[in-house]
């Protein structure tokens, strides 16, 4: 049979696939500022927009996924507050505002996020105009639940299709927060955390199930080995990005994570049958926020600006315009 005819018929008989973009950051540290990225080039480094070239990345994403026809999220991986292990240089409020004006839909709490301690986190969980979840992170008087303003999981709706999220902290975390940061908190096990959420999101009606991990890259390539029924891990913590995504061989759970310091954004596009509404493929891309690439959205370089200290050398850059 001719090759082009073969191919028409096998198009013809194949399901419509249903998309779903996810986009991601992790471990943003506070670092929405536009700065040298002197870690690729420390004679001429170029140049990061950071959270204003994130905005402009974001809306030719949007644009995109609406021409495709696909759902569209942002989500980040947790990590996101700035400022020292003291605190010093830390702003709830304001991390939270940016995040809102980028239009995130959920937060994962890292380490970072602990920083400015419980009051900080419920300063942040406030402003922020999205859910933050975390499900090993729970009040010390009651170990079986995170805190009231906090969630263990959400579920995201698109083309008839049920996407579980969960979100996971480092059960490490003693070690690198301080007494009082970690005093009215009780951080569960993560492995154990996770096969419970797992049950429960599919019992829950989860076709696909999403772990927002602050783990570190091999506890990640850990938990989709051990932890059977997770879908995809999108991770951060120790700064280690993924320029192609990773697949475990026996569970076939699928790992990224970006690069730390807002320097890159991360987006997969997952294909679904809608009949068995199971996932048949997916496309993987990290793009680094270069501001040649994405001029700065002008506004939202005015929030940065005045909200943040600028570096003593910061450079001077020309904010995009509209056409």
């Amino acid at each position: 049979m001719n090759a082009w005819i073969l191919g028409v018929l096998l198009a013809a008989g194949a399901p419509n696939l249903v998309q779903v973009d996810l986009v991601f950051t992790g471990e943003i540290a506070g670092l929405f500022q536009v700065r040298e990225a002197r870690w690729i080039n420390p004679d001429f480094p170029p140049l990061i927009g950071g959270a204003a070239s994130l905005k402009t990345y974001l809306d030719q994403a949007r644009a995109e996924a609406k021409q495709d026809g696909a759902a569209f999220f942002l989500l980040d991986a947790g990590g996101s507050l700035g400022g020292n292990l003291m605190g010093e240089g830390s702003n709830p409020r304001l991390t939270a505002g940016i995040l809102n004006l980028l239009g995130y839909d959920l937060k994962n709490v890292g380490i970072r996020d602990l920083y400015r301690g419980a009051a900080g986190l419920k300063e942040m969980a406030r402003v922020a105009r999205f859910p933050l979840l975390s499900a090993n992170l729970r009040e010390r008087q009651d170990t079986t639940a995170p805190p009231p303003y906090l969630r263990p999981y959400r579920i995201l709706e698109a083309h008839g299709l049920r996407i579980g999220v969960f979100g996971l902290i480092t059960e490490e975390a003693p070690i690198f927060l301080l007494n009082h940061h970690l005093r009215p908190f009780y951080v569960a096990r993560d492995v154990a955390t996770a096969r419970a959420m797992v049950a429960e999101l599919r019992k829950q009606g989860a076709d696909f199930i999403v772990a927002l991990t602050n783990l570190g890259v091999s506890r990640d390539t850990m938990l989709a080995r051990v932890v059977p029924g997770i879908d995809l891990i999108i991770g951060s913590f120790d700064g280690r990005g993924m320029r192609e995504a990773y697949e475990d061989p026996t569970n076939h759970t699928i790992v990224v994570r970006t690069y730390s310091g807002l320097s890159d954004v991360g987006r997969i596009r997952l294909f679904f049958d809608p009949e068995t509404r199971t996932l048949v493929r997916y496309e993987y891309q990290e793009t680094s926020l270069f501001v040649d690439e994405f001029p700065p959205d002008p506004d939202l370089l005015q929030v940065v600006q005045r909200g943040m200290p600028a570096p003593a050398t910061a450079p001077r850059v020309k904010a995009a315009t509209a056409q």
